[in-house]
């Protein structure tokens, strides 16, 4: 009996044992996930904030200025009828970290970046190009083969 007891208990503190870390270009940022629904952001190992997230961590992108942190990955609740979808979170790091934009993805999402004024993120996801103004808070969607017009932020270019 308490051999199952202690299986059980190691099961419930594993939990998302297939979580990611994203980090920032220069290392000196990353966002992780505790497990129980909150996203930690450290700055060169000390915790500066958390918010709430109701996804998994598999990919993210950090802004060249640490400012806005992108997240995606699968739902932590499975939607049985919908059980292909991808979670996007936006979340600003500075001066507070809060959510600022969310979508849903039928499908999966491969990566997200930047446009160099931050004004906009490119996702490429299972069914296209999307470009979310983040301004506006609007997407825009288009096919597989889109180039944005705008040049996207990449490490180790700022």
């Amino acid at each position: 009996m308490k051999k199952y007891l202690l299986l059980a208990l190691m099961a419930m503190f594993i939990g998302d044992v297939r979580a990611a870390v994203v980090s920032s270009c220069d290392g000196g940022y990353s966002a992780k996930t505790d497990g129980r629904g909150q996203m930690i952001v450290e700055h060169d190992g000390r915790n500066i904030g958390s918010a709430h997230i109701d996804h998994a961590i598999d990919g993210g992108v950090f802004s060249l200025d640490d400012s806005i942190l992108i997240l995606f990955g699968l739902p932590k609740k499975i939607e049985a009828r919908y059980p292909q979808v991808t979670h996007l979170s936006v979340y600003l790091v500075k001066p507070k970290i809060r959510l600022v934009e969310s979508e849903v993805y039928g499908g999966g999402v491969y990566d997200a970046a930047f446009s160099d004024d931050q004004k906009f993120i490119v996702v490429d996801n299972q069914f296209g190009v999307d470009v979310i103004n983040l301004k506006e808070r609007k997407a825009q969607s288009f096919e597989a083969t889109y180039v944005p017009q705008f040049k996207t932020q990449q490490c180790g270019k700022k």
